[in-house]
């Protein structure tokens, strides 16, 4: 975010080859986690970029907790499942490292748990544009899309309903493609 708002372009890093050139190694692998930090480094812009994604993080997760609540809590009925999944879930490593590390895996769960909610929920224009919002979070996104896409197909959706469910998908990846 930082080369992207100095003009460096959308690179992780740039390596100076020598002092009238430079190589961009590495690109970006999360558009949507790039343009969120971009939007809130804006609004903050006396913060260190790492900082912002970490709260950014923080604030994920724990939207993280309150949809974990939601799914157990529409699958088992029970808010004591529910509340115990959230405590697991908020107390394990690995949640807790992620948000520090400052990466995209706090919104990536957060659209997981969203999908499925949606999902459960039935749903179906929320869950296809979630699913469409995983292809701009991870390049592997991509299949949870074409997945989403083909379970529809095979369920014997229409050409005029798919289209209606998947076209802010469509929209979203047409324009981050365009940038």
């Amino acid at each position: 975010v930082h080369n992207f708002l100095t003009g460096y372009g959308l690179t992780f890093q740039n390596c100076f080859v020598n002092s009238t050139s430079t190589v961009n190694p590495l690109g970006i692998s999360s558009p949507l986690h790039i343009f969120l930090l971009t939007v809130v480094n804006q609004l903050f812009s006396g913060f260190d970029v790492a900082a912002i994604s970490r709260a950014i993080n923080l604030f994920l997760d724990g939207g993280n907790l309150l949809l974990l609540f939601v799914l157990v809590l529409l699958l088992s009925g029970r808010g004591a499942v529910a509340l115990s999944a959230m405590v697991i879930y908020g107390l394990s490593d690995y949640t807790i490292g992620e948000v520090v590390r400052g990466k995209e895996a706090p919104l990536l769960v957060m659209l997981m748990l969203g999908y499925l909610i949606f999902a459960a929920s039935k749903m179906p224009r929320a869950r296809a544009t979630v699913a469409g919002l995983f292809a701009l979070t991870r390049p592997e996104g991509i299949l949870v899309l074409a997945s989403d896409f083909v379970y529809q197909v095979c369920r014997g959706k229409g050409i005029a309903q798919l289209f209606g469910q998947y076209l802010y998908s469509i929209v979203c990846l047409v324009v981050t493609s365009a940038i």
